[in-house]
């Protein structure tokens, strides 16, 4: 996945059992389309079959997840929830945890509020019964 975001020119640095990517909010829409594309590369897109029902449920974990990024004192956005499921495979909105990958004071201060308050997609299983 290193390799393949280096050939669409993003730096990624390996963390954990994934990437971090320092950037810019105006660098966004480049990153989540290269993500997207290596993603479907190596076949990690396979959440891309969500329902918009599954999508609304998502949205409710992200909304918690924004709030307590808030809370924290980060300024995070996300788009109503109809954009969300009408582009959420599209790159064109800034995942939460990119806004706070860009404001955070550094690394350790990502993975703290990152610690703090869990991805969306760390706590939803859509599969589930």
């Amino acid at each position: 996945m290193k390799r393949c975001l280096a050939e669409s020119g993003i730096e990624a640095t390996v963390q954990g059992p994934g990437l971090t990517i320092e950037s810019t909010e105006a660098q966004s829409s480049q990153i989540n389309a290269a993500v997207a594309a290596c993603e479907h590369k190596f076949g990690y897109d396979t959440i891309t079959s969500l329902s918009d029902s599954q999508l609304k449920e998502l949205y409710e974990f992200e909304r918690t997840t924004a709030a307590c990024l808030t809370d924290l004192g980060y300024r995070v956005a996300l788009p109503s929830e109809a954009v969300f499921i009408e582009s959420y495979y599209s790159g064109e909105f800034a995942l939460l945890e990119s806004q706070l990958l860009s404001q955070a004071a550094d690394q350790a201060a990502y993975e703290e509020a990152m610690a703090s308050c869990p991805p969306a997609a760390t706590q939803y299983d859509p599969y589930s019964g």
